[in-house]
């Protein structure tokens, strides 16, 4: 193809670009194509695009219609959203246009312009599947609500106030439920949007553990689980962190351990690590499938069949939120091992807080 000023302007532009004849051979391809298809352009020239790369719709059926259909004219035709294409195994979703071009003074050829949006397009998926657990999980306790106040309002002439009670203890239990829910939505946005707050402050880890463990005695108790903190070193430095949501992180991490744990334990300890103070949580519940790990830390990441588990009452975004307030601590938040039938170790670790030297205050 004859090197011209448009020619030079597409080999500096950051999308794909493919010239095809009336037969579907391409005829040219510009550095972008070149890079996305491993290949150059002596590789590419005289060869069937369909021997290239697979087209597919948004049903991720193979369609090769859009490439196919005549151009009567240069008018950009939009590829259907979303639209795939596949080379070498790998799958892009992919954002385009289609556009009949001159070479010889008649349209005989189209371009066919592209650029790969395979993040957006997961982005989009992401966020898709978070509002459906949004809603899921927002339906489920305000059913629970709304059934219990019809029962109320109009109550069985057989019902007693043992009865009465329970359902009460259920609302409540449900309407707690969606409070937290809420909360989890309202960090969910503050993070997002970087408006969450975060207070440093120097305090002691041990303290806080200690509050957050008394506070959790109870569940442990009910599911008949030893609670314990292990402390071998008596002189754990202070850390620099907010407090509150160290309180969230912790609270969020042993609810979690109590909550999957069915018999055994649930042990909590720390220790100084270089220049931060790492807390363990260890327990000795159903583990988790390394194949799904990497989901623990997403929005609405429950793995395993926990989402469906008539006992767990989890939004998903706890551990989502641990990791980011965190994060925005300098500290981190994680799965340090975990196997399948013997449990699982998850850590979270601050800075060790600076040391304030008073022979030096004025």
């Amino acid at each position: 193809m004859k090197q011209s000023a448009t020619t030079e302007i597409f080999n500096h532009l950051d999308i794909g670009i493919l010239v095809l004849d009336s037969n579907g051979t391409i005829i040219h391809a510009n550095p972008y194509a070149e890079t996305f298809f491993r290949t150059t352009l002596n590789q590419l020239q005289n060869r069937p695009y369909k021997d290239v790369f697979i087209l597919k719709n948004s049903k991720k059926e193979i369609d090769y219609t859009p490439l196919e259909s005549p151009r009567e004219s240069q008018r950009l035709e939009k590829l259907p959203h979303w639209t795939f294409l596949e080379e070498h195994q790998t799958e892009h979703a992919i954002l385009g246009y289609i556009t009949g071009i001159s070479l010889t003074g008649t349209h005989d050829a189209h371009a066919f312009v592209f650029i790969d949006m395979t993040d957006q397009y997961h982005r989009e998926e992401d966020e898709k599947a978070f509002f459906s657990g949004v809603a899921h999980d927002l339906r489920s306790p305000m059913t629970t609500i709304r059934g219990v106040l019809e029962l109320l309002e109009n109550p069985s002439p057989n019902m007693d106030e043992s009865q009465k009670k329970d359902l009460m203890k259920g609302a409540k239990d449900s309407t707690i439920h969606l409070i937290d829910l809420v909360n989890d939505l309202l960090n969910v946005s503050r993070i997002e949007q970087n408006r969450l707050v975060i207070q440093k402050d120097i305090f002691d880890m041990t303290k806080t553990i200690r509050a957050v463990i008394e506070n959790l005695k109870h569940d442990a108790s009910i599911k008949h689980l030893t609670l314990t903190y292990q402390m071998d070193d008596p002189n754990i430095p202070k850390v620099i962190g907010d407090e509150s949501k160290c309180v969230e992180i912790l609270t969020n991490l042993l609810s979690n351990a109590i909550k999957y744990t069915h018999e055994g334990s649930v042990t909590v300890s720390t220790a100084t690590e270089s220049a931060s103070v790492r807390t363990r949580i260890t327990d000795t519940g159903a583990g988790i499938d390394p194949r799904q790990a990497p989901l623990l830390f997403t929005k609405f990441g429950q793995t395993g069949q926990s989402r469906s588990m008539a006992t767990s009452k989890s939004t998903g975004l706890g551990l989502y939120i641990s990791k980011r307030f965190a994060q925005l601590m300098n500290g981190s938040v994680g799965l340090e091992k975990s196997e399948l039938g013997r449990g699982s170790t998850f850590f979270f670790s601050l800075p060790i807080a600076p040391r304030v030297d008073i022979n030096h205050s004025t």
